[in-house]
């Protein structure tokens, strides 16, 4: 089996990590992995503390493998893989180790050549909050641009685009009832039970993550929020959004199905051709079953 991953453009808060307890380390089943993120792990200028000088790729490595690979289009061959992709694993030499705060004393984050960082934890909330430390590391230019231009994209401002704002290098002052608003997300989460709380407390130790880098390296920045966490989402949700669901258009097939078929019947075949876990389908992955979100119901 092997795992590719290509990528032409990067999410808002786009990061590109590899995650792993080692004592709770998964089988990878893939003989070959690899992927490409053009956009690549650094921000402008930014210098990974500890790292030998010269010993980290220029920031425009990725993207000028992706140039080499878009011309070919349907005509990759496998000699092109290793040149146009890079691996997904570990570089065998680790470039640096990065020192961190003395209260994560779990955490540790590693560097390959290409600056993407390996986090490893003992727990859970070791490896999130590490997310959170490097998310504000490699992206606390755009985390602070998007921030606030989100929270348009969180209200759903009539013809806004966040994405726009944050390109354009706007600023958004928002009002306490615009926060307040989108705060309101944290109260949805807590009545979605088990699952919401949880949610809710992986936010909180990413944002501890977010802000023992903002406290070490820009303390004059205001501490990061669960809000902030709303709207940078909502600016990704915004921009995926835009083109695509067809809810309307499965909303009118559906009227159309009932109003041929019956509404029993009708809803009855839409689900059956639109649900994801279609027994007909064939499975790329037969090792053992995965429940998957079950059909809305009738």
């Amino acid at each position: 089996m092997s795992r590719i991953v290509a990528s032409s453009c990067a999410a808002v808060v786009a990061l590109v990590l590899t995650v792993a307890a080692p004592a709770f380390a998964a089988k990878d089943y893939a003989t070959t992995a690899l992927n490409i993120v053009p956009s690549g792990q650094l921000q402008p200028g930014e210098v990974i503390p500890g790292a030998p000088v010269g010993s980290i790729l220029p920031d425009d490595t990725q993207a000028k493998m992706y140039d080499g690979l878009t011309p070919l289009f349907r005509d990759v061959g496998p000699t092109d893989l290793t040149t146009y992709f890079k691996s997904e694993a570990l570089d065998p030499g680790v470039i640096v180790v990065e020192e961190l705060p003395a209260d994560r004393p779990g955490v540790s984050i590693k560097r390959d050549s290409y600056g993407v960082p390996h986090i490893y934890g003992k727990t859970d909330d070791d490896v999130i909050w590490g997310a959170g430390y490097v998310e504000a590391e490699d992206r606390s230019l755009l985390l602070n641009q998007a921030r606030y231009n989100g929270l348009l994209a969180a209200i759903d401002a009539p013809n806004v685009s966040a994405i726009g704002l944050i390109a354009g290098l706007a600023q958004f002052k928002p009002t306490a009832q615009t926060n307040a608003i989108v705060a309101k997300q944290s109260t949805a989460l807590k009545q979605a039970g088990t699952f919401g709380k949880q949610a809710l407390a992986d936010f909180d130790t990413f944002i501890a993550g977010i802000n023992s880098w903002y406290a070490k390296n820009a303390p004059a920045s205001p501490k990061f929020t669960r809000t902030d966490i709303y709207a940078i989402n909502a600016v990704k949700g915004q921009f995926l959004g835009e083109g695509g669901g067809e809810e309307v258009a499965n909303a009118q097939f559906l009227d159309a199905l009932q109003d041929k078929l019956g509404t029993a019947k009708g809803i009855s075949t839409w689900t059956d051709l639109r649900a994801s876990n279609d027994p007909d389908s064939f499975a790329t992955y037969a090792e053992k079953t995965f429940s998957y979100q079950a059909p809305p119901a009738t």
